[in-house]
């Protein structure tokens, strides 16, 4: 049998001279004894007195290179330097290995089998078999005999695919393949980079064992920390194992461990799930205090596509919680998802089931699938023990859906759940289905050949729905008064036919809501019982008979079909004339008339037009702004439709005066925005100067036709220009200007009916709009969105001394709602012009060149990286993702002192005294005082109540290789959380903490 290992040629060692040789022999398992033949042939060249014959690699190699590259890929590589026949031959003999030796100097001993390789600081000797290398400044002693190589000299022992070992003396064991280093020092850097200092006793490629040794994350020569053990076992590529252990910050002690466990793979491993718990849940500091220990379980590496997780969690005198989550991810088939669950047992008994889970499956590059769903069994639960902010102000939302596109449209199913945690109700849309046809063009032409008919486009969808509202019940007192349900089925079809400026429209539309157990008139609300099929028996508390609850509902039709004309009048204004018919049928199950069958709305015929246009005024600019530009866009529709003369009486009842009357109505829309165009830098006006000339391109706001402020404006985007003029350099795109929004401001339109306020006698009444909404944005001012709604009347009810009552209205502006959001950094352009907090650029305001066409850079995204695990004790509900605001997300900027601050204002006002308003200012805010602190900082404010809703703070301070951060969090529900805790980055499971937290929900809330 032939075994491979460190041989040398008993006679052929070649090119020492040159500080490079090569041997080639089988490795036998004992030390072969001196030949006879080979001492015989040196004493006679010895006695000869001659030199030795010329070596052979200065003759001609007689093999090709074809049979040399064969040689090589049987066995080592070959030397570069040495083309010898003999040489390539030898390397290529199977079950032998090549030994690559090199030095300063080499003593070969034949009689003793010792090879002494020298070397120095510049030229270090070296073996090199296998892969396996070592190298010394000093030299390397191989003796055959033993199977033994020594070096010495800070020699460096290095395996295949391992990082090196340094140290002071290396013993290596051949055939055992195991070497001993003193005072060495190596790395390992699978995951995390590990510094080990200390005598190796046992070194082997897949194990390596030490005493009295030192490990370490930090870098330096003097690290700032490191962990001390007395024994040591590094697994390569897997593990790191130590006991026992003690922690040194410099040369002081801080702890004691009885062992420490570091997983040295880069990829993920099955194991135990470090527990969770702080200092004093071990020794408590009061007696009011509940202990806590979570994330008690199991990591399961299912394969390379999927994992499993299962953990408990024990909240003392609270709950006790399993968590169990399945994770997957299958790049080559677009599909990822995961399933989070947790079920809880209450200390008072009863339990709780709350799920999340996420799918998206790309099926196709046609098809896509995904859903999103979260669920919890009990909300009260939710806001009595949780400590996420986000959790309890933001409802639990499910969604999901299939899209599907095909050559002729495309069409998607589906759903929206969502669960209100603070009024208990839950709305739901269920399917919803919706199919788009694309558009179909009939007898197509060519444009220079196209008669009228031509071109002929159709196009159409449809769609269907459901939605249900389930409303949660109060208790007054012991009675439980019951709220109605809703329920409302609704679909739509429509088309649309387009031959040039020509359009005819046709739609139809029907809806049924349904109001679901509701009292019959003079029920009382008080429930009394449930009836075997859980549905609630309403009656009063004196009653005997239970009362049965009824389901009313309403059917309604609308259907209209209209043919427009758009015509151009001058630059962007047009003017479409249009003529609609409709009509509408409705069943009601409260109709005193006709209850039980369809009742048909006379048919309307209806005229107008719409005219639309865009104005421009040009200014002067001022600052950075070399231009300003003003645009209005106005619009005024118009509808005419005469009176319904062909009425029935049971028409009338049914739909009252308003469908039979005649109809002169007018819509007014106004939109306005201010936009600014930048100053050319002096590197733009340079490029653009090498450009040469451009062709065509209009200035900054400029109409392209028409007279000055009418028509649309020229686009700068899509000018050509000639390099050279006409020089025939060719045609390039003018340059795109640098264009911001100073202000943006669009409103809702106003419709007005003329025949309406006839009829009420007062012109205020013919207002069909009562609410007008405005909307407010800026690119200078970063983040900015203002929404504001106002309600215009005020609706009465005068008591007539003869009886009865009339309705009056009055102009009452009031602002109803208001919602305001805008953003602060120190790159803000308003700090900018101010010259504060430097001259750093503002991102909305960078040149087209790195803001608009350079694409983001960010890091790829690995689908089993989660930055909140499904066990984290903070959330009722296991989710896997990370919000933003959570303190635990890390910096936000590595820049120092720059800082980002977001505000957010809502308001509703009612103008009924019996329903409450609600004011809530909300900030976000980020800074990095110092390269190494980092602090955040959210929170809401109810100026109604006078208090503060919730806290989340975040303080960070990087301590090289450790982290110390300070965290407070406190809900709107009253319950509140401190935790301060000491990291170690190479292993964030290794920590020092102090946890505090309180769960009294304060009452009424």
């Amino acid at each position: 049998m032939r075994k491979r290992g460190w041989a040398v040629a008993r006679v052929a060692l070649l090119g020492i001279g040159a500080g490079l040789g090569w041997a080639c022999a089988p490795a036998p398992a004992a030390a072969q004894t001196v030949d006879s033949v080979a001492i015989k042939i040196r004493e006679r060249l010895g006695r000869l007195g001659r030199p030795p014959a010329p070596d052979t690699a200065t003759l001609p190699d007689s093999l090709t290179d074809t049979e040399i590259r064969v040689a090589q890929r049987r066995g080592s590589p070959a030397p570069a330097t040495s083309t010898d026949s003999l040489i390539v031959r030898l390397l290529g003999l199977p079950g032998y290995d090549a030994t690559q030796y090199r030095g300063t100097a080499a003593d070969f001993d034949a009689e003793s089998q010792v090879l002494v390789l020298r070397g120095d600081s510049a030229s270090r000797a070296s073996v090199v078999l296998r892969g396996t290398t070592l190298t010394a400044d000093s030299l390397i002693r191989y003796e055959q005999a033993q199977g033994r190589v020594r070096a010495e000299g800070n020699p460096v022992f290095k395996a295949p695919d391992r990082d090196p070992v340094e140290s002071q003396r290396v013993i290596y064991d051949l055939e055992a393949e195991r070497g001993t280093a003193f005072g060495a020092r190596t790395r390992y850097s699978e995951g995390a980079t590990w510094f080990v200092t200390g005598d190796l006793p046992s070194v082997t490629p897949g194990v390596v064992y030490g005493e009295h040794t030192d490990f370490t994350s930090c870098e330096l020569l003097v690290p700032h920390y490191h962990f001390r053990a007395d024994h040591i076992k590094i697994v390569a590529g897997r593990i790191l194992v130590a006991r026992p252990v003690k922690l040194y910050f410099a040369d002081v002690p801080v702890a004691w461990l009885p062992f420490i466990a570091q997983s040295l793979g880069t990829g993920r491993a099955s194991g135990l799930l470090t527990p969770r718990f702080s200092i004093n849940d071990i020794v408590r500091t009061s007696t009011g205090y509940n202990r806590r220990v979570s994330n008690v379980g199991f990591y399961w590496a299912v394969s390379d596509y999927a994992d499993a997780t299962v953990a408990m969690d024990w909240f003392s005198g609270n709950f006790t919680s399993l968590t169990g989550s399945v994770r997957y991810g299958w790049a080559r088939q677009f599909l990822n998802g995961s399933i989070n669950f947790r079920e809880y047992w209450k200390e008072e008994g009863g339990t709780t089931l709350s799920f999340d889970t996420g799918h998206d499956w790309q099926i196709d590059e046609r098809t896509r699938l995904n859903a999103r769903a979260s669920y919890v069994s009990d909300g009260d639960f939710v806001r009595r023990n949780s400590y996420d902010p986000y959790e309890l102000t933001q409802s639990i939302n499910s969604s999901g859906g299939l899209d599907r596109r095909f050559d002729w449209g495309n069409t998607s199913i589906s759903g929206l759940r969502d669960q209100f945690l603070n009024t208990g109700r839950v709305t739901m849309t269920l399917p919803q289905v919706q199919l788009n046809l694309s558009p179909i063009t009939l007898l197509r032409a060519p444009a220079l050949r196209a008669r009228w008919f031509n071109n002929l486009t159709w196009s159409g969808n449809l769609g269907a729905r459901r939605e249900i509202m389930d409303e949660a019940d109060t208790l007054m007192g012991t009675a439980q008064i019951l709220t109605p349900d809703q329920n409302k089925l609704a679909g739509n079809v429509s088309s649309r036919f387009g031959l040039g400026n020509l359009s005819w429209q046709q739609s139809l539309s029907v809806d049924k809501p349904t109001v679901l157990q509701v009292a019959l008139p003079g029920a009382a609300a008080a429930v009394l019982a449930v009836s075997p099929s859980g549905r609630p028996l309403v009656g009063s508390a004196a009653a005997a008979n239970a009362v049965t609850l009824t389901d009313i509902g309403q059917t309604n039709l609308n259907w209209n079909t209209s043919l427009g004309y758009q015509q151009t009048l001058i630059g962007s204004t047009t003017i479409t004339p249009n003529l609609t018919l409709s009509g509408q049928a409705r069943r009601s199950d409260t109709s005193l008339v006709a209850p039980d069958r369809f009742v048909s709305a006379p048919r309307r015929l209806a005229f107008g037009a719409s005219l639309k246009s865009d104005l421009f005024g040009f200014f002067p600019g001022f600052g950075p702004f070399e231009a300003i530009r003003h645009k209005v866009s106005p619009g005024i529709d118009f509808s005419y439709a005469p009176e319904v003369t062909t009425s029935s009486p049971l028409q009338q009842a049914f739909f009252g005066r308003t469908a039979i009357q005649p109809r002169k109505e007018i819509t007014l829309s106004f939109n306005q925005t201010f936009e600014a165009k930048r100053k050319a830098a002096p590197g733009d006006s340079a490029r653009a100067a090498a450009a040469g000339p451009r062709v065509g391109a209009p200035a900054f706001g400029a109409p392209a036709f028409g007279a000055p402020g009418l028509g649309a404006p020229a686009d700068t985007t899509r000018g050509l220009s000639a390099a050279g003029g006409l020089s025939g350099a060719g045609l390039r795109r003018a340059e795109r200007a640098n264009i911001v929004t100073l202000l943006a401001l669009r409103t809702t339109a106003v419709q007005y009916d003329f025949v309406e306020a006839d009829t009420a006698g007062s012109f205020l009444w013919g207002f069909r709009t009562t609410r007008i909404d405005n909307q407010i944005s800026s690119d200078y001012l970063q983040g900015l969105q203002v929404s504001m709604g106002h309600e215009l009347f005020l609706d009465t009810a005068v008591a007539l001394p003869t009886g009865g009552e009339r309705r009056e209205r009055r102009f009452d502006l009031q602002l109803s709602d208001l919602n305001l959001g805008f953003a602060l950094s120190n790159r803000s352009a308003i700090f900018r012009g101010l010259g504060l907090f430097g001259a750093a650029p503002d991102s909305a305001a960078a040149p087209p060149e790195t803001a608009a066409n350079t694409p983001p850079t960010r890091t790829p995204e690995n689908p089993f990286v989660q930055t909140t695990a499904a066990t984290d004790e903070a959330s009722i509900i296991p989710r896997s993702d990370q919000r933003a605001g959570d303190p635990r997300a890390g910096p936000r900027s590595t820049e120092v002192g720059s800082w980002n601050a977001s505000f957010t204002y809502s308001l509703v006002r009612h103008r009924s005294a019996l329903q409450t308003g609600s004011q809530v200012l909300g900030a976000n805010f980020t800074l990095k005082p110092t390269a190494l602190w980092d602090l955040s900082w959210r929170t809401s404010y109810d100026i109604e109540q006078g208090a503060f809703n919730d806290h989340v703070i975040g303080l960070t301070r990087d301590i090289h290789d450790w982290e110390a951060r300070f965290d407070f969090i406190k809900t709107a529900t009253g319950n509140w959380s401190f935790r301060f805790d000491v990291a170690l980055k190479a292993n964030r499971d290794f920590k020092f903490d102090y946890q505090q937290r309180n769960t009294d929900v304060a009452p009424g809330r």
